[in-house]
């Protein structure tokens, strides 16, 4: 039988999300957030490629892996708390305001105390607080959007998937 090339990504992908879900995540995750970083720096920032900032992009590498598990964890607990096979509007919409009042604030606030315990520094509740207010002001202007499509239309293994390539966007700008 032929498939197309999509459909064989796609069965691998799922093939691989089924049985090492973990391994699956952390090489997307490597992949996604070396290639954002990398356009970044070059596209957004007009960095040239041979002075890319590659301590920078350990330090971002290393605190997304680690977040990359974290939300892989995430993502099965919401599946658990509203399971999607019963998702209809108001599941969805119950989905996406536990993604976004209870997660999303814990991850990023995370990711800045990843960041700081990278560069040796200590980050204070006040530090975290400056920090972490207006990163959730801008992060919901495009996630909540980005989770009630996900919740609503994505098939549950591709949804870490489709998170991911928002978030390679996301990184870029």
């Amino acid at each position: 039988i032929y498939m197309s090339l999509f459909q064989r990504l796609a069965f691998r992908y799922i093939q691989a999300i089924t049985e090492k879900p973990i391994r699956t995540r952390l090489v997307t995750t490597c992949v996604l957030t070396t290639s954002a970083n990398v356009l970044s720096q070059t596209v957004v920032e007009q960095t040239a490629l041979a002075n890319i900032d590659w301590r920078r992009l350990r330090k971002v590498l290393v605190a997304s892996l680690i977040l990359s598990v974290i939300r892989h964890y995430q993502f099965k607990l919401i599946n658990y708390l509203i399971p999607p096979a019963k998702a209809g509007i108001f599941q969805v919409l119950q989905q996406v305001l536990l993604d976004q009042v209870v997660f999303a604030p814990l991850t990023n606030a995370l990711f800045f105390v990843l960041m700081a315990l990278q560069n040796n520094q200590d980050i204070s509740p006040e530090d975290l607080e400056k920090k972490l207010w207006p990163t959730m002001k801008m992060y919901w202007r495009v996630w909540p959007a980005a989770k009630l499509f996900s919740f609503q239309f994505v098939p549950v293994p591709f949804r870490p998937l489709f998170s991911d390539f928002v978030g390679f966007f996301w990184a870029i700008f």
